[in-house]
């Protein structure tokens, strides 16, 4: 729809709200609106009368993953209440293992035979966007600096732990995607480059934790990680550390300098692949990786600085 700009007197301008919109949403006289400024748009919402955003899912023909996945994806597109239909009584675990790991703020709220309601408790306000991903920085820095300590020490069987910390990031970063999607960052033309970081982030935690996984369940007594390896592992994890500085310092030298460590990482994985066993490739590839993702996501962080 189109609205005429209105002209009062010489600093002011006016354009009326559509009549439908403020008669559903019960708009008097004297109340406040929050006008937000994204970009060439003006985003206009009240608190009143906010309806929820709903969806029905019919999940009877998906396997787990894609069950897992639906829901991971209803949640980050902002669905604050979702109905969900299945016929085998064993989705009804994985719907709930998937809320408890990944899924802030819903929680099942009906259920009863072969269907169930899902509903977003929280809030979702964009001021808790900032400290929750603080929050997924540090609790990868710590899998990368215990799985570093694991591995140093030969002591495989702690990598397990990482499951947690993996678990974490991925609660925590679904919630930053969602506030992304239904809010937007703070300066909205940088939504993108912002949903992109976010994202990256991740999948880093991901590669650590897969990483930890693969040694965890098949590293025994006799497997031993070369001091080259360890100490290229420390130098990966200094990327990440370095990257966490530079993105929030805006310290553009930082992230070049991480990129050429990068090209340093890459030569160091070359040339230790010769005469390595299976399970220090295996290593090998995953910490390439990871220094990939983080080489990856400098680009938007660079965005981010820019005016």
């Amino acid at each position: 729809m189109k609205r005429k700009v209105i002209q009062i007197a010489d600093s002011t301008q006016l354009v009326s709200l559509p009549r439908k919109w403020a008669q559903k949403h019960n708009i008097k006289k004297g109340d406040e609106l929050d006008i937000k400024e994204e970009g060439s748009n003006l985003t206009i919402t009240t608190p009143k009368g906010i309806e929820m955003k709903k969806i029905s899912l019919d999940v009877s023909n998906l396997n787990p993953h894609l069950v897992r996945w639906s829901l991971f994806a209803v949640h980050k597109s902002g669905y604050d209440e979702v109905e969900i239909k299945f016929t085998d009584p064993k989705i009804l675990e994985i719907i709930q293992s998937t809320i408890q790991e990944g899924l802030m703020g819903y929680a099942i709220i009906e259920q009863s035979g072969n269907r169930c309601l899902v509903r977003n408790l929280s809030q979702d306000l964009e001021s808790e966007f900032d400290p929750t991903l603080r929050r997924v920085f540090l609790v990868i820095q710590s899998m990368a600096e215990s799985s570093f300590e694991a591995i140093k020490n030969n002591n495989f069987e702690k990598l397990k732990d990482i499951k947690v910390l993996e678990v974490t990031v991925n609660k925590l970063t679904n919630f930053c995607e969602r506030i992304l999607n239904t809010k937007g960052f703070k300066d909205y033309k940088k939504t993108t480059f912002m949903y992109v970081i976010v994202w990256s982030i991740e999948s880093i935690g991901d590669e650590y934790y897969h990483l930890a996984e693969f040694l965890s369940k098949n590293a025994d007594a006799k497997t031993k990680i070369s001091k080259e390896a360890v100490t290229l592992y420390n130098d990966v994890n200094g990327m990440f550390s370095e990257f966490y500085k530079a993105f929030y310092s805006g310290d553009k030298d930082k992230l070049v300098a991480i990129n050429e460590v990068r090209q340093k990482v890459e030569k160091k994985i070359r040339d230790l692949y010769k005469n390595k066993n299976d399970k220090e490739i295996v290593l090998l590839e995953y910490l390439g990786n990871i220094a990939q993702r983080i080489n990856d996501v400098l680009g938007s962080t660079i965005s981010l600085t820019l005016d």
